[in-house]
């Protein structure tokens, strides 16, 4: 059941992944990974859908809030370690799926390293 929780954690965030490059294609530069101004708004964007969506999925129902908020934290700011700004301007323009196919490593890094802080938590 946590496994069922947890995976269904794992495809929310990846569309709020997916909405957060989205939102930042216009508004970078390429060069290093993100940093502040540009990766704090990542990271309120990235958590704040995350949430949003982990919160609205039936199948988290009987998740805390605190855990939803820890991974979705753990996840964005995961990935802001991962994301370049290069990465940001060569999704420019690209659909969701394309932009998720094309950072699935990253993604799933995050994800392993998230679910394990999690799980060591319980």
């Amino acid at each position: 059941m946590a496994r069922r929780i947890a995976m269904g954690i794992v495809l929310m965030a990846l569309v709020a992944l997916g909405v957060s490059i989205w939102r930042f294609n216009a508004a970078r530069d390429a060069g290093p990974p993100l940093s502040g101004e540009q990766r704090a708004g990542f990271l309120k964007s990235a958590v704040d859908g995350c949430v949003a969506l982990q919160k609205a999925s039936p199948d988290n129902a009987s998740v805390p809030p605190a855990t939803i908020a820890a991974y979705c934290e753990c996840y964005a700011d995961a990935m802001a370690t991962r994301i370049t700004a290069s990465d940001l301007d060569r999704l420019r323009g690209k659909q969701p799926a394309e932009m998720q196919a094309e950072m699935r490593p990253k993604m799933e890094q995050a994800e392993q390293s998230c679910l394990a802080k999690i799980d060591a938590a319980k």
